[in-house]
């Protein structure tokens, strides 16, 4: 820098002299050359070096990006092989692990191939990286052998190696550490590169209006002159312009590289840091890439890569950021997002977006290519606080894509892939659910508080999911709303409600009331009472043994026709119950505007009954409005026998809970209503076998 400070003040003397009068005509051809020459060196010096530090740092970029894909794929067939795979895989095994042993012998000697020119490295530090490095792939060929000569042995009697994945990572840990230092290598002489060019820049100019003014005091205006010296000027601003983009983005598909990337992530999380936000970074690979260029070849690979950063962009935000890595694989980072929940609902949605724009063909070579992504997600700050921590995580989450079928996502988080792939399920299988039975009923009794007697049983559906087992409601139910499966599913469960109800009732075991929940859409539509009546008829239950549950939310803006038909069903001497309710006095003061019989408390009211004085006072106000009206009142939620003791003195009689009775299936509820009624039998004999010995004395 200080060499090139002292060049520019002795460029400016020389001007200064040379544009003094005319007695330095006799200079004028010896100073056009000097000049000229100086300007055209100094362009040739400034391309050279630009192109010196890309061809030097990115071959041995890629080269550490090859090393990284043919490892993984060689771990993941060698797992595989251990997991059950047929032992002829093995033989991929070696070839990609030489495959990437090959590259490291680039990366440390230097050589050509494949179009490519690779420097050795000169960094001692990072030729000691890639010595480990190459000491790991031959462990992971020695321990791959003798897995293979078990395997010969003793065939599948294998046991889990957890040192395989121990040895994987470690190679892995030294591929991004040596990736990581060439790109900032790189960043530095490009930053180092661009300060330079711009004193050159200078002294250019300089140069040029120099030879500007010897020319016009010399031999007049020559307007020729001039505009070489502009072209010249507009080529060096070209020049410059193309070697930032050769610098900062992608040369195939013009997106930011990977240098860029890792900028805009680094200012994205500095950002997220101070502001409290969270961070996104998908990593997206393609499924298969390699059999498309090996099939239709490189031209047509690239031209799908083109494509493919197109239909990504699509499914961006316009303040995302979408990088082309290496070869087939790409990441999105994206920032200003206020918090996790939202950053996992982006992610997923963009996700989703991207798959989706992938399922229409490219057309490549004159053929329609069908293509399928895997995608990695993970998100500032819990799957990382720097960037190369991200982009692991989300590599790592990729992966986990890939091991899942492909042509899906998967975050870090398995908690939330957990819940993601429940999520699914519920939209794509709801109809199956309700065609194939999976929707089943649990029963919960409610009970008289003081004498421990069934006053009735709830019925409340579960999707019993082949994959994930019982799936309660709230998953659900929002779902069939939106994909208009709401009444069917109404209609299934009050025809197996009823179904089961009518046997206990044949049993002479029925309690006395069976209470269903009811969407607020079931009123929308005017059959919900007939098909009601109609079911309550085929199975012979009285209308008076039902009790339907409403929420308080319908009431607090009720419509005309679903007022008419709650008056409509409690002239047929349905009951109804109102449920939901928390705090609201609004809807406390009318309820005897409203057809209903009982009052649900909430379980959360229940929860901090006696604890919050507020609460204790609400319900105590409840029970009293109730008796003056005539409502029954039922707590929810009982599941401590502080509670029940609570809810007593209260002037609470009846409630439900786990302490009282948890849902249980059919079978297991038909038990409990056997048992109930054989205590009450036992009791009613004794009470009659004591009346009868007293009637006995008394005579």
């Amino acid at each position: 820098m200080e060499r090139d400070e002292a060049t520019l003040k002795n460029t400016i003397k020389i001007i200064r002299a040379l544009s003094g009068s005319h007695r330095h005509a006799l200079l004028l051809p010896a100073a056009i050359t000097l000049l000229s020459a100086t300007i055209v060196l100094s362009l040739v010096f400034m391309l050279g070096s630009g192109q010196n530090i890309t061809l030097k740092y990115t071959p041995l970029i890629n080269a550490a990006a090859q090393i990284r894909f043919h490892t993984t794929n060689a771990y993941l067939q060698l797992e595989g092989f251990l997991q059950g795979r047929k032992p002829e895989h093995i033989e991929t095994v070696w070839l990609e692990l030489s495959k990437a042993d090959q590259y490291a012998v680039l990366m440390l000697n230097g050589g050509q191939f494949e179009d490519h020119k690779y420097l050795p490295l000169s960094e001692p530090e990072l030729r000691n990286h890639l010595t480990t490095l190459r000491e790991l792939l031959t462990g992971i060929i020695k321990l791959g052998a003798l897995e293979y000569q078990d395997y010969l042995v003793e065939r599948h009697n294998h046991q889990d190696h957890p040192s395989l994945e121990t040895v994987y990572r470690r190679i892995l840990s030294e591929t991004f550490y040596i990736e990581a230092q060439l790109q900032q290598r790189l960043g530095n002489a490009l930053d180092t590169f661009q300060q330079r060019s711009n004193i050159m820049i200078g002294i250019i100019l300089l140069l040029a209006a120099g030879l500007f003014l010897l020319l016009k005091n010399i031999l007049g205006n020559n307007l020729s002159q001039l505009q070489e010296i502009q072209q010249a000027d507009d080529l060096i601003r070209k020049k410059n312009a193309h070697l930032e983009q050769l610098a900062y983005f992608d040369h195939l598909t013009g997106l930011p590289n990977r240098p860029l990337f890792d900028d805009r992530t680094r200012q994205a999380i500095l950002h997220a840091q101070r502001e409290n936000y969270a961070v996104v970074i998908l990593y997206i690979d393609l499924d298969h890439f390699k059999s498309i260029n090996d099939t239709l070849g490189h031209a047509a690979g690239d031209q799908l890569l083109i494509e493919l950063g197109k239909r990504i962009s699509q499914a961006i935000r316009k303040e995302d950021t979408v990088s082309r890595l290496s070869g087939d694989e790409f990441a999105i980072l994206l920032a200003n997002i206020p918090d996790i929940n939202t950053a996992e609902e982006t992610a997923a949605a963009i996700s989703e977006k991207i798959l989706f724009n992938l399922q229409k063909p490219f057309e490549l070579s004159g053929r329609k290519i069908s293509v399928s992504a895997s995608i990695g997600i993970a998100i500032f700050p819990t799957d990382g606080n720097t960037g190369v921590q991200l982009l692991n995580a989300a590599d790592n989450a990729m992966y986990l894509a890939k091991s899942s079928g492909k042509n899906n996502f998967q975050f870090r988080s398995v908690r939330r892939n957990h819940q993601l792939a429940r999520q699914i399920a519920c939209e794509q299988d709801l109809q199956i659910s309700l065609d194939s039975g999976q929707m089943v009923l649990h029963y919960q009794p409610q009970l008289d508080l003081n004498t421990s007697q069934i006053t009735g049983v709830e019925a409340l559906v579960r999707c019993d999911h082949p994959d994930f087992g019982l799936i309660m409601p709230r998953e659900f139910i929002g779902i069939a709303e939106r994909y208009a499966l709401i009444r069917q599913l109404e209609s299934r469960v009050l025809e197996t409600a009823c179904k089961h109800y009518s046997s206990w009732l044949a049993q002479d075991i029925g309690p006395a009331k069976l209470t269903l929940n009811i969407s607020p859409i079931a009123f929308s539509h005017g059959d919900y009472l007939s098909e009601l009546l109609t079911m309550l008829e085929q199975y012979r239950i009285p209308p008076s043994r039902i009790e339907l549950e409403v929420t308080v939310t319908m009431l607090s803006d009720p419509k005309p026709h679903q007022l008419s038909t709650l008056e409509q069903l409690r002239q047929h001497g349905i009951h109804l119950a109102l449920t939901g309710f928390n705090r609201g006095p609004g809807v406390v003061n009318a309820l005897h505007e409203f057809p209903i019989s009982a009052l649900k408390i909430d379980r959360q009211m229940t929860a901090e009954a006696g604890a919050n004085r507020i609460v204790t006072a609400t319900i105590k106000h409840l029970v009293e409005v109730a008796e003056i009206i005539d409502l029954d009142i039922v707590a929810e939620g009982i599941e401590t026998p502080e509670q029940l003791e609570q809810l007593k003195s209260l002037g609470c009689h009846c409630g439900q809970g786990y302490l009282l009775g948890k849902p249980v299936p059919l079978e297991e509820m038909t038990a409990f209503l056997e048992a109930h009624a054989n205590q009450k039998s036992e009791i009613i004999c004794k009470e009659k076998n004591t009346t009868v010995a007293s009637n006995i004395l008394h005579h």
